[in-house]
């Protein structure tokens, strides 16, 4: 089964919404992997009730990681 590794960003209310949709996606995985904001608060609170592994307050740091996703925006 393929793996689908999205990031979130933008941890807002449409973002929570998606997180929660994507158990409802049966045929594949889809797992999100990191969650960018502009608010370090606000992208942990995403992180850790939606169990994400990493999160970021820059964009660039993500991007320093150097793995690739698929982008909710």
């Amino acid at each position: 089964m393929s793996v689908f590794r999205w990031a979130i960003i933008g941890p807002g209310n449409i973002a929570r919404e998606f997180a929660r949709d994507l158990s409802y996606i049966k045929n594949s995985d889809h797992r999100i992997s990191a969650v960018i904001g502009k608010d370090m608060s606000d992208a942990e609170e995403v992180a850790a009730v939606e169990n994400v592994p990493a999160y970021y307050d820059d964009i660039h740091e993500w991007l320093k990681n150097g793995t690739n996703f698929l982008i909710m925006h």
